[in-house]
C-alpha cells in the first residue's frame, strides 16, 4: 500500500525538523510561504516591493474639499461615497484623487484637529 500524499509531506517535514534544516519555501501565484516548526503557521513573504508615491494635496485641492465637504469636519461622521462624488463633480481640481484618497483626508484632517486643540 503506497502512503498518501499528505503523510510523506508530513514526512519530508519532520525529517527536515528533526536534521535541523531551513524550512523549504512553496511558491504560491502571490507569494512565497515559508513553512515554520509548526505546520499550521505560515509567514508569508512578498514577491513584489508595493511602493506607493505620494502625492502631497495642494492648496487648491485642500480649499476645494473644505468648500464642498467642509461641514465633515465638525460632524461626528465621514462623507460616503455619493457625496464625496458629488464634491468631485462639483469641483474639478480634486477628479484626479480617488474617492477614498479624499475621505481619508478628511479623516486625517479631523484627527489633526483634534490633537491640536488637547
Amino acid at each position: 500500500m503506497e502512503p498518501l500524499e499528505e503523510e510523506t509531506e508530513e514526512n519530508d517535514f519532520l525529517s527536515n525538523r528533526e536534521t535541523g534544516e531551513v524550512p523549504e519555501l512553496m511558491e504560491n501565484e502571490t507569494s512565497l510561504i515559508a513553512v515554520s516548526e509548526k505546520k499550521q503557521d505560515f509567514v508569508k513573504i512578498s514577491r513584489k516591493n508595493k511602493t506607493s508615491t505620494r502625492k502631497p494635496w495642494s492648496e487648491e485641492e485642500s480649499a476645494a474639499v473644505e468648500r464642498q465637504l467642509g461641514t465633515f469636519f465638525y460632524k461626528n461622521k465621514l462623507p460616503g461615497k455619493h457625496a464625496i462624488v458629488e464634491a468631485q463633480r462639483k469641483e474639478p481640481v480634486i477628479n484626479g484623487r480617488p474617492w477614498s484618497q479624499i475621505k481619508f483626508y478628511i479623516k486625517n484632517k479631523k484627527v489633526y484637529m483634534k490633537k491640536k486643540m488637547n
